[in-house]
């Protein structure tokens, strides 16, 4: 048994089983056998598992006294079924394993000529094909259900009647159940760990040819020169097969219902873990499926949208632009400027002519505060170009680090095939949310959002600002997928990409920044309304019908929303079927309580956590201080008072009642009220420790004045 390596090699058509036994059979080594048995042709004896186990175990047990080292099996079983046996036979015997892959297209070739080569016409193929259907149908059979068979007939059938009608050909039957057969194991098989080789490449690259010879045999057989003349002989003669028959004519039709239903990210036996369409996996095989399906086209790759008062700032940002992307062309900048400001203007319309990219600007009032920032960036949504795939909102000053980041973000698009998702790119990309109020101190403030999820929304914000209330957007539609298998998590963290600049604030004057303070806190409770929280909840249900609708292939749907009970309905316009409502109700009183109690501890849970949480007391003077300009101006008046004049005043006004309370408190249990009290009367002490130092100073200055000359 230990002299004896044994290999199998799932395929699923008969023709690419024969040109694979034919060119291992060229090695003298190697005793390579083909199984025909056809789960859809002829009358199986055996149940599936326990034709599976005859195939493996029967086969090894019959072949440990072969004269042969390497024995394999050719074998119309899947890459799915066979490495799940294999993991309960590793126990038994170590096999090596391989499966072999087409281009869609050609596999369904291949099915179809092998059944109407077995059947002699299209229609008595037909025929047969659906009687083993109806039979495997009728008896429950494993492969039937497993792999999901009718659900992969029933959306064949439905793509072939929009684009063919209802009217069908024997020859059309035939294609419809080669294409939901390819569909349903290629969904299994594709996604498996099994090593893939490429029908067409092993009967045209020797050197391929080779690799998958050291694969099934456990890189112990090297081919001589004699033996790859034989092959290449061989691969010659198969390559003239496959050719062939890809070359076969084929409706046009059929090409275009293969390319819509590879793109569709279609059930699998891996529902809901793998949600990628079989597109993705053709592509690991250089199988490159074109989709020329409208809304996969785009004019502008991302559309960059900015308010700005700094022409210097906004040059140097387009500098940037041009110095780190590879295709200006499919770049776009919207800007806002203030309605009066020339400067801004004059800039650019010499910069439009310029540059290479799109540039496109407006004109708005000046806002009044910080918190009135948002409202422009709804009107550049307005012009800016409808067919950019990525919106991106951010300052001038966050500048590109990486070059050819443009051809990085082209990997992006379709990432979700339904568009609706958003790429995170600042320094809190990887960050996870666990409350709403995060979202609001803690967003990605550089969220590559698909121009679909904002259009979806309405536009990008009803209050300030935008990515944190996109931010809640994202975070009740993750949300909804609590204690599910399912969630609907559409922020992509990405590390191929990195900017300069994302901490907001910087250079913003002293004296302004208490405003900047007070605006962004005003701003954060507008965002962290009821009013505004039932509306981020109902985008984000939105969002969530459109990937429903997009999951179960729906082209002809409708959403109605319900105010009064804060629902959203899917339904299927076609059928007039009520395919899901969603509730985009918030507890009032919960969210209104929330907001209010963490008054007391402001800062706590707006950034600061609990690490360093003060009392109640001082917690809720700090916040008071932060949005009451009175209390922060007396607070910033006694910060500037001199040790002189403090200390006088300490001495004028209760300075032994204050002793006296000092020294009380001193004896009792240290508490944060008297910590802090303890911390004052230390720095009442050193004020006037520095009263006296300045009052000597000024005395010796005074008298070497005096001795001075005249």
């Amino acid at each position: 048994m230990k002299d004896r390596r044994f290999f199998f090699i799932a395929t699923y058509d008969d023709t690419t089983g024969c040109i694979v036994n034919d060119l291992l059979s060229q090695i003298n080594a190697i005793a390579c056998r083909q199984t025909k048995v056809d789960k859809l042709v002829g009358k199986n004896p055996l149940s599936d598992s326990s034709l599976l186990t005859y195939l493996i175990d029967t086969y090894i047990e019959k072949n440990t006294v072969s004269a042969d080292k390497f024995n394999g099996n050719i074998q119309l079983f899947n890459a799915f079924e066979l490495q799940n046996r294999t993991l309960l036979e590793k126990t038994k015997n170590a096999y090596y394993t391989a499966k072999i892959v087409a281009s869609p297209e050609l596999r369904v070739k291949l099915i179809m000529n092998q059944w109407i080569k077995t059947f002699n016409t299209n229609t008595n193929a037909s025929i047969e094909i659906e009687k083993k259907i109806e039979s495997l149908k009728k008896n429950k059979n494993s492969f039937y259900q497993t792999y999901k068979l009718p659900y992969f007939i029933n959306a064949t059938n439905e793509a072939f009647k929009k684009i063919c009608g209802a009217k069908t050909t024997p020859e059309d039957r035939i294609f419809i159940y080669a294409l939901s057969l390819t569909l349903a194991l290629d969904t299994a098989d594709l996604p498996t760990t099994s090593p893939a080789f490429d029908i067409t490449k092993l009967c045209s690259d020797i050197a391929y040819f080779k690799n998958f010879v050291q694969r099934v045999t456990g890189n112990e057989l090297a081919i001589d020169h004699d033996t790859e003349q034989s092959i290449l002989a061989r691969m010659e003669a198969n390559a003239r097969i496959i050719k062939n028959i890809d070359d076969t004519p084929i409706n046009p039709e059929y090409t275009e219902i293969i390319t819509r239903l590879v793109h569709q990210r279609l059930d699998s036996i891996y529902y809901p873990h793998l949600d990628k369409p079989l597109s993705f996996y053709y592509k690991q095989f250089n199988h490159y499926i074109n989709d020329n399906t409208p809304e996969k086209e785009y004019t502008k790759l991302i559309s960059i949208q900015l308010n700005s008062n700094r022409p210097a700032q906004l040059s140097l940002y387009f500098d940037n632009l041009e110095n780190t992307c590879d295709d200006l062309s499919l770049i776009e900048v919207v800007v806002n400027i203030d309605d009066n400001d020339i400067n801004m203007e004059t800039m650019l319309l010499r910069e439009i002519n310029n540059r290479k990219f799109t540039i496109k600007y407006i004109k708005t009032e000046r806002p009044t505060s910080f918190c009135d920032l948002w409202k422009p960036i709804n009107k550049l949504l307005l012009i800016s170009d409808p067919k950019a795939y990525f919106l991106l909102n951010i300052s001038d000053e966050m500048f590109f680090l990486t070059k050819g980041w443009d051809t990085q973000l082209k990997k992006y698009v379709n990432y979700f095939e339904d568009g609706i998702f958003r790429l995170r790119a600042s320094r809190n990309k990887f960050r996870n949310y666990f409350d709403r109020w995060e979202c609001s101190f803690a967003q990605d403030s550089i969220p590559i959002t698909t121009h679909k999820w904002v259009k979806l929304g309405g536009d990008w914000n009803p209050c300030f600002g935008p990515d944190s209330f996109q931010q809640l957007v994202a975070f009740y539609l993750a949300a909804e997928g609590a204690f599910s298998n399912k969630q609907y998590v559409r922020d992509i963290p990405v590390i191929d990409i990195e900017f300069f600049g994302d901490v907001p604030s910087i250079g913003i004057p002293s004296e302004k920044q208490w405003r900047h303070h007070h605006d962004h806190i005003r701003a954060m409770q507008i965002c962290q309304s009821y009013g505004m929280q039932r509306e981020a909840k109902r985008r984000a249900m939105l969002l969530l019908a459109n990937i429903i609708a997009h999951n179960l292939q729906l082209e002809n749907f409708n959403i109605a929303t319900d105010e009064t009970k804060s629902t959203l309905t899917l339904v299927d316009a076609n059928k007039d079927l009520t395919i899901a409502t969603l509730s985009y109700k918030i507890n009032k009183t919960a969210i209104r309580t929330t907001n209010f109690l963490r008054k007391f501890r402001f800062f706590s849970y707006f950034g600061d956590g609990f690490n360093h949480q003060r009392s109640l007391i001082f917690g809720t003077l700090q916040y008071i201080k932060a949005v009451c300009r009175p209390v922060n101006l007396f607070y910033q008046t006694t910060k500037k008072l001199s040790p002189h004049f403090l200390a006088g005043l300490i001495k004028k006004h209760r300075i032994r009642l204050v002793g006296k309370i000092f020294g009380h408190l001193s004896k009792q249990r240290v508490s944060p009220l008297k910590r802090e009290l303890l911390q004052l009367k230390s720095l009442y002490t050193e004020a006037m420790v520095e009263n006296e130092k300045l009052k000597a100073l000024q005395q010796a200055a005074k008298n070497h004045t005096n001795k001075e000359p005249a």
